[in-house]
């Protein structure tokens, strides 16, 4: 990465609102690792657990998928309820 009068320690202190969002995201829900791909896909995966087979037929998920970030909130509630 090319980086023009900046270190890569500036870089870290630089976040869009965007990112802002994501690290109030895994704030909320620190049970799971939310990230954005290179193309702008959202992801969030459940930190240190696997799902038993049970769990999944009930339509708990391991990873939750979304194209905005009021999806992914509104996917991420949705896991967060007992089942």
């Amino acid at each position: 990465m090319v980086c023009h009068g900046m270190d890569r320690s500036t870089l870290r202190d630089v976040t869009t609102p965007r990112e802002s969002r994501l690290d109030e995201l895994r704030a909320e829900f620190p049970a799971w690792a939310v990230f954005r791909s290179d193309e702008g896909t959202l992801y969030a995966t459940r930190r240190g657990v696997t799902l038993t087979s049970e769990q999944l037929k009930l339509g708990i998920h391991q990873t939750v998928v979304a194209e905005d970030l009021p999806t992914l909130v509104e996917l991420l509630q949705e896991q967060e309820m007992p089942r």
